[in-house]
């Protein structure tokens, strides 16, 4: 959002503004759908969800939840700084005019974060791609949602 915002000029606190709520649906969506996939297999449960439980658990997680953050914040201001000059140079140019009227524009799959989660789990690309097709799906009714109930983005700004 930054990104975009800074190459189009538009207010990066109405853009994370924006996404508050679509975000809150899409990880409710994320939530039913492996709860489902919980219950159908018979995942166990080590102890019963707790609200004091995750607020305590938040506080603790919250100073080592921002290292990262405030690190990773400051390689994206660096590349945003860089992105800026760079986009300028291109948008003068008219390069990716150029490019999209020779190439076509398309570019072929790569997955990897598919092939890392693979990896990471030692499972096969099928057995993971079974449960990713109903992420998938949740994410396009979350779309759906967003995209034809316009205040769920909106009501924040």
């Amino acid at each position: 959002m930054v990104l975009y915002g800074v190459t189009t000029n538009t207010s990066i606190k109405d853009l994370f503004l924006s996404g508050i709520i679509p975000g809150l649906l899409l990880g409710g969506a994320f939530m039913v759908t492996s709860y489902i996939f919980a219950k159908r297999e018979g995942h166990p449960v080590d102890e019963r969800f707790e609200v004091t439980r995750l607020a305590s658990a938040s506080v603790r997680a919250l100073a080592p939840l921002l290292i990262p953050t405030v690190r990773q914040t400051s390689v994206v201001m660096m590349i945003i700084a860089g992105s800026a000059v760079l986009g300028q140079f291109l948008a003068n140019e008219q390069i990716p005019q150029r490019i999209a009227s020779g190439l076509g524009q398309q570019t072929p799959p790569v997955a990897s974060v598919l092939l890392t989660v693979c990896s990471a789990t030692n499972l096969k690309i099928e057995q993971v791609i079974g449960y990713g097709k109903w992420f998938i799906l949740s994410m396009f009714v979350t779309l759906m949602i967003v995209a034809f109930t316009p205040w769920t983005a909106l009501a924040l700004r």
